[in-house]
Parts: structure tokens; C-alpha cells; sequence
């Protein structure tokens, strides 16, 4: 599962790279794209208030929420704020 918020963070020198990365990853039956909406925005801004003690960043709500809204059974993360 990818929030569609993943297709705009990803900003570097290196985005041909990260396209195709992008590509491959999306192919696979695993990967589903969930759209923001209002709901996921909104669960979003209830998440980071939630959890304002860890300094949950608004984009990172969006992953999160995004997750729950399309029942996840994992969520991997690299982001040191979930790794608290």
C-alpha cells in the first residue's frame, strides 16, 4: 500500500531513478495505490494530535492513515518517529 503522497515527496536528482523504482514496485499485485482523500486527510490531522508527544509530522499521518484506511496488515518504516 502507497498513499498517493508518495508521489510527491519524492523530490531529487535522482527521479528517473525513483520512477522507475516507483514503476516496478507498482506493478506488483502486493502495491496499491490509496488516493488521498478527505477522510485519510482528516484521520491524518487526528493521528498528529494524537500523537503530538512524538512530533508526528503531517505527512507521516498521511502514511499512517492511509495504512489503517486500507487495513495494512504491515507497515514498514525507515522514519525514526515510528521507530519510537
Amino acid at each position: 500500500m502507497l498513499s498517493t503522497l508518495v508521489l510527491a515527496e519524492f523530490v531529487s536528482q535522482e527521479i528517473k531513478q525513483f520512477d522507475i523504482m516507483l514503476n516496478r514496485y507498482m506493478r506488483r499485485s502486493m502495491f496499491i495505490l490509496v488516493p488521498l482523500s478527505r477522510y485519510i486527510a482528516e484521520q491524518a490531522r487526528e493521528l498528529v494530535r494524537k500523537y503530538r508527544d512524538y512530533r508526528l509530522k503531517g505527512s507521516d499521518a498521511v502514511h499512517l492513515a492511509s495504512a489503517l484506511y486500507a487495513q495494512a496488515n504491515f507497515f514498514f518504516t525507515y522514519d525514526g518517529v515510528f521507530l519510537r
